[in-house]
């Protein structure tokens, strides 16, 4: 062990991690989110033990072995650290980093690790032009892979619900799992969205057409019945449906990743805000107005022209939701 480090057991460095892991599965509601952060843990452990180290020793030696670790397409183990690739996408390579600072930030804070700093502080993410490997689905690949879905269910009539808005509305995952009940703005047969925490401190509105709107209805419908009629305005609109105690509270960006994992094969968000703006393309939408709709930064000259677009409409959302084949029932 490094002289910088406290000295600890095994023991009390899986007593660490184990309550990392139960406290990500209490705040994510997510099993496959616990189990997934467990297997992350347990591949960059492998790791440090190839190199004759541990958690809780050196920092600048384990942010060596971070950077190595995270870049390899199969970061498990023995065989894979002796390849060394290092051609994982920057996303992939940014999730690992985060997990690792998860992990340290929460056992620092509680003193369950004696370190000075965090070692994934010191570390350099990928940039954002990174996001940019996300890939493009067809609307038709898309529409076929919604078509699977099993409604019948209230996990099915979520996933759907999900999944159409990420398609329909091209907004980012932290975006999607941060909405709550009161940001449904309702009039009549019309639902609006307000997205309040976007990039950049912006807020968005997304007025949504009508299948988009009568998918979503049926899976709030179904989670009232079965859950009760009474839920504040600062209730998830994404919970989890497990039956291991977690059910009802907010799933995570990660456990978002796996719906769309689950049912579009593509673990990245982001790709849902590629295939968007392809499809928006192929229609035929203004790259102006597309710009505005992702939240993107437009150069001075456009606003002009911005200024008199709806906000909260988007003009091309029947073709949309027929592209992406959404239906609500």
């Amino acid at each position: 062990m490094s002289n910088q480090s406290l000295i600890i057991s095994d023991r009390s460095l899986d007593g660490a991690i184990l309550a990392w892991l139960h406290d990500k599965e209490h705040h994510s509601g997510s099993h496959n989110t616990k189990r997934a952060y467990e297997r992350t843990m347990r591949s960059f452990r492998t790791a440090l033990w190839d190199q004759g180290l541990d958690l809780a020793d050196d920092p600048r030696a384990v942010g060596l072995v971070v950077q190595a670790w995270a870049n390899q397409r199969r970061p498990n183990a023995r065989r894979g650290s002796r390849e060394g690739r290092t051609d994982v996408q920057g996303a992939t390579y940014n999730q690992r980093l985060a997990c690792l600072s998860s992990f340290y930030g929460f056992v620092m804070e509680r003193g369950l690790v004696d370190l000075a700093i965090n070692p994934i502080t010191a570390l350099t993410k990928h940039s954002e032009a990174d996001r940019q490997q996300a890939p493009v689905l067809a609307a038709d690949a898309i529409a076929d892979r919604l078509r699977t879905i099993d409604r019948a269910t209230l996990p099915g009539q979520r996933d759907y619900a999900l999944l159409s808005l990420a398609v329909f509305t091209a907004r980012r995952v932290a975006e999607l799992a941060a909405l709550r009940l009161g940001d449904i703005e309702v009039q009549g047969p019309i639902l609006t969205l307000h997205f309040r925490h976007t990039k950049g401190g912006k807020q968005h509105l997304d007025t949504l057409s009508s299948q988009v709107a009568g998918a979503l209805r049926r899976y709030l419908s179904t989670l009232y019945s079965e859950a009760g009629p009474s839920h504040p305005a600062d209730a998830p609109l994404w919970v989890s449906c497990s039956r291991n105690g977690s059910a009802g509270r907010a799933i995570s960006a990660d456990a978002i990743a796996d719906i769309c994992f689950k049912h579009l094969g593509v673990s990245t968000v982001h790709t849902t805000r590629h295939s968007w703006a392809k499809q928006m393309d192929e229609l035929g939408a203004p790259v102006t107005l597309i710009q505005r709709r992702l939240g993107h930064s437009n150069v001075a000259t456009t606003q002009r022209y911005l200024r008199n677009l709806p906000q909260a409409v988007n003009p091309y959302g029947d073709q949309l939701e027929a592209a992406f084949g959404i239906t609500e029932d």
